[in-house]
């Protein structure tokens, strides 16, 4: 498992997550951030606001991390609710910016414990 660890820390404005690589990761553009939120059906991918040099996009637009992947090892969740208990898991986004997929499941952290 390459992304070998990853940690959920929690206060009343944020949560920031932290993940780690046990080697780097061929082909990988960044990470999807995906939340789940306990009680509710369907996960989620955080939001990002920085694409990759040379996409076009509007001032204050931001997408998935799926489409816009993070490209370090930290991020900062300022969208789960007070009052909700949550989760998440880094997957690694592989091949070109314009051609992104996940990478194999086997490459992805597992949950992070809930917060």
């Amino acid at each position: 498992m390459p992304v070998k660890e990853i940690r959920a820390f929690s206060n009343c404005d944020e949560t920031t997550i932290v993940w780690q690589t046990d080697k780097p990761i061929r082909d990988c553009r960044g990470f999807a951030l995906e939340r789940e939120v306990k009680g509710k059906p369907q996960t989620s991918f955080v939001p990002t606001w920085v694409g990759f040099k040379g996409q076009e996009h509007k001032p204050g637009e931001s997408r998935p991390s799926t489409e816009w992947p993070i490209q370090r090892y930290i991020w900062s969740d300022y969208f789960a609710e007070v009052g909700q208990q949550v989760r998440y898991r880094a997957i690694p986004m592989i091949r070109p910016a314009t051609d992104l997929v996940k990478a194999p499941e086997a490459e992805w952290s597992g949950w992070t414990p809930w917060i």
